[in-house]
């Protein structure tokens, strides 16, 4: 994650990190940011000294306040004695700006510990893998927004059983939305609309006066779904759920 004021900048690193495959996610506004960080992971943290350095200290000091994540400050030689309040609070003055994406990627490699490979989700033919905020079917991409994801995320969780709305509109949105109902109504009918793109039908079960729950049966294996009842299937023939996971290679 990059907060960074400047927003031209903001695009240019996030777009030249993107070519090189380092997935990043930039924010201006530093509460915008804190806000994301508590729905969704991030390996690492940069954070601008051109939020001005009282704010910087404050957004440093909130997020290892509130998490574990390592936060990086990115400066400027002339700004070494106004990031002492940030340093003092955790963050570690590693980046030099004018950012050198190279350099960012070296600095980062550096910093972090040896990760496991990311966890795997899967349900038949669905995988998910939500620290990527990845979902495919046989391997090719549902393309979901954030927001599609998170919803996704939450039915799938429940292997099969259903989600009410207030579970789901509380999983997607940081911040309850004005008009949650009719918000989380589009989203289910988006990510009803991306799987049925792929051949997949049948994918999300409304249930009156509660919500929402995944179809696991939808996800069988081509010429299965629909025969047999996950219920009535043996423990090593059953199709694989959310409580199963395996690490990806």
């Amino acid at each position: 994650m990059l907060i960074e004021p400047d927003e031209d900048e903001a695009v240019r690193v996030e777009a030249e990190l993107s070519v090189r495959g380092v997935r990043v996610v930039t924010f201006t506004t530093p509460w915008h940011a804190l806000a994301h960080l508590g729905a969704e992971p991030a390996a690492v943290v940069v954070v601008s000294v051109r939020l001005g350095p009282l704010l910087l200290g404050e957004i440093v000091e909130a997020i290892r306040d509130e998490t574990d994540h390592l936060v990086l400050i990115a400066y400027a030689p002339d700004d070494t004695e106004t990031i002492g309040p940030a340093v003092a609070a955790g963050g570690r003055p590693l980046v030099v700006l004018p950012y050198d994406t190279g350099e960012l990627i070296r600095v980062i490699g550096a910093v972090l510990p040896s990760l496991p490979p990311p966890t795997e989700v899967r349900i038949g033919r669905l995988s998910m893998v939500p620290e990527w905020q990845d979902a495919r079917v046989d391997d090719t991409s549902l393309d979901l927004s954030p927001l599609e994801f998170r919803v996704l995320v939450e039915l799938v969780r429940r292997d099969g059983r259903a989600a009410t709305r207030d579970a789901l509109v509380a999983a997607a949105w940081p911040e309850v939305p004005n008009e949650p109902n009719n918000l989380l109504t589009a989203a289910i009918k988006r990510v009803r609309h991306k799987f049925e793109l792929l051949g997949v039908h049948d994918t999300i079960e409304t249930i009156r006066g509660v919500g929402y729950r995944i179809n696991t049966r939808a996800f069988a294996p081509r010429g299965q779904a629909g025969k047999t009842p996950i219920s009535a299937m043996s423990r090593s023939t059953r199709i694989e759920i959310s409580s199963t996971i395996r690490r990806t290679s």
